[in-house]
């Protein structure tokens, strides 16, 4: 395959690659964006209290979500 299709067909996939990425908040999903104030925790491997001032918790996805942060699981 020669240079010019094979470029042709890399910027055609990536193309679709980032429209498909784009689909899920397209489809009429609110995107809520993080508190801009407050303290930020990432906990991997086993979920505990944060502290009071947390406001942004990103914990394992196996683990539940905390009432009171905004939360994220990885």
């Amino acid at each position: 395959m020669s240079a010019r299709p094979l470029l042709a067909t890399v910027v055609i996939l990536a193309l679709l690659a980032l429209t498909a990425c784009q689909g899920a908040a397209g489809a009429g999903g609110t995107v809520r964006l993080p508190p801009t104030s407050g303290g930020f925790d990432y906990q991997l491997g086993g979920a505990y209290d944060p502290a009071g001032s947390t406001a942004v918790l990103v914990r394992d996805a196996s683990a539940e979500p905390h009432p009171g942060c905004t939360t994220s699981a990885t």
